[in-house]
């Protein structure tokens, strides 16, 4: 998963969301939203779904800034029951829990970042 974002005005926020299950591709942009927290909720709510369940998302950079604005769709989406993993400040796991039908999934998000420390083109 990744996110792009664009200042205005001195106010970073994001424009577009691309998601790669790792056979299909996605991609959500600010031009079909009234916001960008209705984007994140929509390609959040894409990946809600059994066959994701357990799955691992990865962003780059996401305990450094990816977080900042997912966090608040995440919690929305589930009443504030996500629940993060922080180790030296940095956020290493968030697991997303969410029920459909009464069954319960998780999903994980976490920072390829802490894998890979560089830039994704090295």
């Amino acid at each position: 998963m990744d996110l792009e974002t664009r200042i205005i005005n001195g106010n970073t926020s994001p424009y577009c969301v691309s998601i790669y299950d790792g056979s299909q591709a996605t991609s959500f942009y600010l031009l079909d939203y009234k916001t960008s927290d209705e984007m994140l909720i929509s390609s959040i709510k894409i990946l809600m779904k059994p066959k994701y369940h357990n799955y691992k998302i990865y962003l780059h950079n996401f305990s450094f800034f990816d977080a900042i604005f997912l966090m608040r769709p995440l919690s929305e989406l589930t009443n504030n029951l996500i629940k993060p993993i922080i180790r030296d400040g940095r956020i290493i796991d968030l697991k997303f829990p969410f029920s459909i039908n009464n069954n319960n999934f998780n999903i994980f998000f976490r920072d390829s970042f802490l894998l890979l420390p560089g830039s994704l083109k090295k």
